[in-house]
C-alpha cells in the first residue's frame, strides 16, 4: 500500500507487478488523519472504493458447513435457513473480488443483495455460458 502519484491516490501495489523502483533518499510522512484499520476494514480483498454495500449471499447446505468454519470478513453474520443452507450477510467497499469469490462456489452460491451485484453476476454467468455453446 502506498501513495500513487498518477492517481494521487492511495493504493495497493502488487510487488510482482513492479517493474523498476529506485531509492530516491527522500522520506515521507504519514498524514496525522491516515487511519490503516477505516482503509482496509470492509476490504475483502485488496480493492476498495469509498462507499460501502451490504451483500447477502445464499450458501447451500452442501457447503454451509464449511461457510460455516470460517471467518470470510470482519463484519460477517450468518443466518441458518430450515433447510439447512446459510446465508452470509457482510459489508464491503468494493465488489470485485467478491464477486470471484462468489463465482468460485458455482451453483453453491447466490447473491440475494444488492439488486445490482445480482445483476453483475447474472451478466457474468451468462457471457461465461455463451463460450460452451
Amino acid at each position: 500500500m502506498g501513495y500513487c502519484h498518477l492517481r494521487d491516490a492511495i493504493r495497493t501495489f502488487s510487488f510482482s507487478r513492479i517493474i523498476k523502483a529506485k531509492k530516491t533518499g527522500k522520506s515521507f510522512q504519514v498524514p496525522d488523519d491516515f487511519d490503516f484499520q477505516k482503509l482496509t476494514g470492509s476490504h475483502f480483498g485488496i480493492h476498495w472504493s469509498d462507499g460501502e454495500v451490504e451483500v447477502k449471499i445464499r450458501f447451500t447446505m452442501r457447503v454451509a458447513d464449511y461457510v460455516r468454519e470460517r471467518a470470510w470478513h470482519v463484519s460477517q453474520k450468518l443466518e441458518d435457513c430450515e433447510n439447512g443452507d446459510i446465508i452470509l450477510s457482510l459489508t464491503v467497499n468494493h465488489l470485485l473480488e467478491l464477486k470471484r469469490w462468489v463465482l468460485s462456489w458455482g451453483n453453491d452460491a447466490q447473491v440475494l443483495s444488492p439488486d445490482s451485484f445480482i445483476q453483475d453476476i447474472r451478466q457474468t454467468l451468462q457471457q461465461a455460458a455463451r463460450g460452451y455453446e
